[in-house]
């Protein structure tokens, strides 16, 4: 009887091996887990001196062509001249040239841009001692600007400083309402606002600048 028993147990595992179970919850699987990177925004890097945009206007093929970001931040569109581009996202920039069009030569403008290739940019977080900011409005130089930061000084720089090393004011900035455009770790910009007059008095600590800050100082108005 000890020898029957026996034989049934070995049949029994026999069979158990030969059907092996499938993997399922809480059985381990050898098979390689991929996970799919996450997917980048594009579009959200300001446009800068040096990239090459492809520009397409379905209303005016003339128009369409590859532009290289010309020293100052522009780019030269035929009868439009020049437009300034540089510290714009694709999408901001396409917005203002639709504006152009749709103000001086077409009722509709279906505007698209694409970046061909980029300018080499300095990144600070490598070089530790540079940082790019672009200036527009009532500036003489507007455009993209790369600055070195001052040593001994915790390699910090303000905002109206990195304007008078750029080439300073025009004849009629509005320095109480000029403003820096600044990106969060998600890339929205937000709006910082920047009383040069009072820096310029020493009423208020200069603002520090901060890498890929957009410095707006705009037209003073009289009514």
């Amino acid at each position: 009887m000890q020898n029957w028993a026996r034989i049934l147990l070995l049949a029994f595992l026999a069979s158990s091996c030969s059907h092996p179970q499938p993997a399922g919850k809480g059985i381990a699987s050898d098979a390689p887990v991929r996970i799919q990177p996450a997917p980048v925004a594009q579009g959200r890097v300001p446009i800068a001196e040096g990239d090459r945009l492809e520009l397409t206007i379905r209303e005016d093929a003339s128009l369409n062509a590859i532009y290289e970001v010309r020293e100052g931040g522009h780019i030269m569109l035929g009868r439009l001249g020049r437009v300034q581009v540089s510290g714009l996202t694709l999408t901001e920039a396409e917005t203002a040239i639709r504006k152009l069009l749709l103000s001086s030569q077409l009722t509709k403008a279906t505007v698209m841009i694409d970046r061909v290739s980029r300018a080499n940019r300095i990144d600070p977080r490598i070089e530790g001692d540079k940082v790019i900011v672009y200036l527009t409005g009532q500036v003489n130089r507007p455009g993209q600007h790369i600055l070195t930061l001052p040593p001994g000084r915790g390699g910090s720089m303000g905002v109206y400083q990195a304007v008078l090393i750029t080439g300073g004011f025009k004849e009629f900035p509005d320095l109480k309402k000029a403003y820096i455009l600044r990106a969060d770790e998600s890339n929205r910009r937000f709006k910082i606002p920047a009383n040069f007059k009072d820096i310029m008095d020493g009423a208020i600590p200069d603002i520090p600048v901060e890498n890929g800050d957009v410095i707006t100082i705009p037209d003073r108005k009289y009514f």
